[in-house]
Formats: structure tokens, sequence, C-alpha cells
């Protein structure tokens, strides 16, 4: 069986001279793998949400970045002994494995979608309960803002989704 969690909830807000941000962190458990997508920038909220799962940072199998911004891929080293995905590669330590666009010894297939960076990917997991994809900043609000889909929108952060 696999099954989606949630642990730490995305949130951005602006503030002066940046951005107070972490992405959304989701853990994948599939085929007795842990998976954990975008771990993102908060260290106390993830470290909490593991240990109320019941899971030390040594018990993730894999991280997978869907895109290369910091506030999805800070935490990624703490995971001593997962291997680390992203679009086109995988990395076990420093060596590179080969990659098939699934992640291993699971049925969670990794596809191309559009994005607010190059090279962005989501995660399809497909549970009983029907079939999921977990993508990043494909969809991008800030806090407090309301969360309806306009193609024409001109912030930055989702125009690239609609130009790709």
């Amino acid at each position: 069986m696999t099954k989606i969690d949630i642990l730490v909830e995305g949130y951005a807000k602006e503030i002066e001279n940046g951005w107070n941000a972490s992405s959304n962190v989701t853990l994948v458990t599939s085929n007795s793998k842990n998976i954990i997508v975008d771990p993102g920038c908060n260290r106390k909220l993830l470290l909490d949400a593991l240990e109320k799962h019941k899971l030390k940072t040594g018990d993730i199998d894999f991280v997978l970045n869907t895109h290369n911004h910091t506030d999805h891929t800070l935490l990624t080293s703490i995971f001593e002994n997962a291997k680390v995905i992203t679009t086109d590669e995988i990395y076990a330590g420093d060596h590179q494995v080969e990659h098939n666009n699934k992640i291993p010894e699971t049925n969670l297939e990794i596809i191309q979608v559009p994005g607010h960076t190059p090279k962005h990917c989501a995660l399809v997991v497909k549970t009983e309960k029907g079939t999921y994809v977990i993508a990043g900043d494909v969809f991008w609000w800030i806090d407090n803002e309301e969360q309806k889909i306009d193609i024409k929108k001109k912030i930055l952060r989702i125009r690239a989704i609609w130009k790709n």
C-alpha cells in the first residue's frame, strides 16, 4: 500500500529584504520505502514532523527535489542514508546511479512538468484512494492570497507555467 502524508505545510511571506518561506514537505511510503518530496528549509518543523511519524532522518530512503530552489532543497543533506533524486539524476552519496524516471523499488513515476524553473518535475503516486501528483510550486500563492488559478496572472513565480 502506498501512503502520502504532508509533514510540513509550506508557507511564503514577503518580508523586508526577502522572504520567509519553506516548501510543503511530503512523505510518501511505498513498498516499505520512505520518500521525502522537497525537504524544505525549516529544520525544526521537519524534525518534529518526522518524530510524530516515528521516523528518524536515517529512515528515509529517497529525497526527491522537484526543482532547485533553496526553500525546497536546503535540508536534503540531513537524510544521511537517502539517495537524492532530481528531474534527471539519482545520487547515492557521491555516486550517480541510473535514472529511469521511477523511484527504484517502487511504482512511483517522476514526470517533467511546467514550473517556474527549468527541469521542474513531479511525482505521480497511485494509491488505493486514487492517483495524486506531488508537484512543488507548479501553483504558487503567497500566504493569505486567494487561491485561484488565473492563467493571465503576471506574477513572475507562476508566469513560467503558462509559457512552457
